[in-house]
């Protein structure tokens, strides 16, 4: 489960952020860590749940070692390190052993796999993708979903855990759950105005909690009690994510959006011929989903079912590789879709631009989800030879 991490510069930020529900808090002021300052939250919250940003830029590598285990005796559990630096990270995790050290790779530059082999050696935990100052390019335009599932598998296939930063925004919450990072750090999205120097917005906080189901993190007595019963069983208000429904729910009921996507026209690798196995062609892709609405009057992000989740299944399908026949892309596809708790009704027309001239060739298919049932499929995974095509940490968007 993706747990949702801020960014937080303050001793009054990380009770805030803990408070309005934030599972981690990643501090990027080294002036607070003081075991006198901060010991005292690291006991109420726990060192897990606490990290540290550490910055070359800060000091030298002696000065950098000091300051990890500093971090690590004030209360910090969690060290985050940019490894584009790792001439001072070669044994870091020797020096502090009871912590759990991340990567952070910048997206502008990349990472390969040859990276997180290193991040293993060192006895790193995990990494994270983040955009590099100062213009902190948004990271699902840079590196699109398909790059950014390559880094997830990546990561995970080394035994490390992934997560994504870079003035990530909330439409982009729903579509990077479905990639099952280990969490999701934000730090403009809590601020008034999105502004990242700006303050805490207890809005932009509950917004952010309510769109990301919650980790199993002991909770403060002062949360509600709905919030209590979540925290207790580990569910969520699916009807806020934009992706799904909670179990209880008739996804039949109700009343009923038509989300679709029309024309989308790409390139791919698909047919049975020789012919068609050795170039691209156009094919073209219609979508029309039944969505169970959730509100009379949708106003925020959390009151609709993005189109954005839809380009993103047909991204991550085709980055799978060649496909024999479309109706096998139809139909994943369809299957895909009805993962999403709140669709139930799904009609896909796959068509093909380049075998026949004057005309297009193709299938359409209408795929319901049974009533009372739920998608247990497991997510989409790249294949290996679309994996090692693209190890440069970008790729299609």
């Amino acid at each position: 489960m993706t747990a949702m991490q801020a960014s937080v510069i303050s001793l009054e930020e990380i009770e805030r952020a803990f408070a309005a529900g934030a599972d981690l808090c990643l501090i990027e002021d080294w002036r607070i860590v003081e075991p006198g300052l901060l010991g005292p939250l690291a006991k109420r919250f726990g060192p897990d749940r606490l990290g540290l940003m550490l910055s070359p830029g800060e000091g030298d590598a002696p000065d950098m070692l000091a300051r990890a285990c500093q971090a690590v005796q004030s209360g910090i559990g969690r060290l985050f390190v940019p490894w584009k630096e790792n001439r001072w990270c070669a044994g870091l995790a020797s020096h502090v052993p009871d912590a759990r050290i991340f990567a952070v790779f910048l997206s502008e530059h990349g990472w390969r796999p040859d990276d997180l082999a290193g991040l293993v050696a060192e006895n790193f935990a995990g990494a994270m993708l983040d955009s590099a100052e100062p213009n902190r390019a948004h990271l699902l335009k840079h590196d699109g979903i398909v790059a950014l599932h390559e880094f997830v598998q990546a990561c995970q296939a080394a035994g490390l855990s992934a997560g994504f930063a870079g003035a990530l925004e909330t439409p982009d919450i729903a579509r990077l759950l479905v990639l099952e990072p280990s969490f999701l750090s934000f730090r403009g999205a809590l601020r008034r105005e999105h502004r990242r120097q700006g303050v805490l917005d207890p809005e932009a906080l509950a917004l952010v909690r309510a769109l990301i189901p919650r980790k199993n993190f002991p909770r403060e007595p002062s949360i509600s009690g709905e919030d209590e019963m979540i925290a207790e069983t580990g569910k969520v208000d699916w009807r806020l994510a934009g992706r799904k429904m909670s179990e209880d729910e008739d996804v039949q009921g109700g009343e009923t959006d038509h989300v679709f996507v029309h024309d989308l026209i790409l390139p791919m690798s698909v047919g049975a011929y020789a012919v068609e196995q050795k170039a691209a062609q156009r094919v073209r892709i219609n979508v029309d989903l039944a969505v169970q609405r959730i509100t009379h009057h949708a106003d925020t992000i959390r009151d609709v079912f993005s189109y954005d989740l839809i380009i993103d299944a047909v991204r991550l399908l085709l980055a799978r590789g060649h496909v024999s026949v479309i109706e096998t892309l139809a139909e994943e596809l369809a299957a895909a879709l009805l993962q999403h708790q709140r669709v139930f009704r799904a009609r896909v027309r796959v068509e093909k631009l380049d075998v026949i001239e004057m005309a297009s060739v193709g299938i359409e298919i209408i795929r319901k989800r049974p009533v009372g049932t739920r998608a247990s499929r497991p997510l989409l995974t790249l294949s290996e030879t679309a994996m090692s095509e693209t190890t440069s940490g970008k790729g299609g968007g």
